[in-house]
C-alpha cells in the first residue's frame, strides 16, 4: 500500500520487475480510507521505508490476526476486498 497524496500513477508504473517491467501493471488501483479499513479490520498501519517509492509513502497493513503475510484465508482478506469493491477504480489492471 502507498499514501496517496505522496504517489502518482507514474510512480507506481515506475517500480520494475526483475525483469525490468512494470510491476504493478497488472494491479487495479483503487483509494481507499484508512479510518475504514482499520474500522473494519481491526488492523493498523506503518509508514515504512522503501527505497523504491517516495518518501514517506510506503505503507505496511498490520493485520489484527498476527503473523507477517496476508492471505486468502485471513479474516482481514475479505474486509479488504469488500472495502475495495465497494468504490471505483481509479486505474483498472493492463493486460
Amino acid at each position: 500500500m502507498v499514501r496517496a497524496a505522496f504517489v502518482t500513477q507514474s510512480d507506481v508504473d515506475s517500480i520494475l520487475d526483475r525483469a525490468g517491467a512494470p510491476q504493478f501493471v497488472a494491479y487495479g488501483i483503487v483509494e481507499l480510507d484508512a479510518d475504514e479499513v482499520v474500522r473494519r479490520t481491526g488492523g493498523s498501519f506503518r509508514i515504512t521505508p522503501d527505497p523504491n517509492w517516495p518518501t514517506d509513502s510506503h505503507v505496511l497493513f498490520i493485520r489484527s490476526s498476527g503473523g507477517k503475510s496476508l492471505r486468502a484465508t485471513h479474516p482481514e482478506v475479505k474486509e479488504l476486498a469488500d472495502i475495495a469493491n465497494s468504490v471505483s477504480l481509479i486505474r483498472t489492471p493492463k493486460p
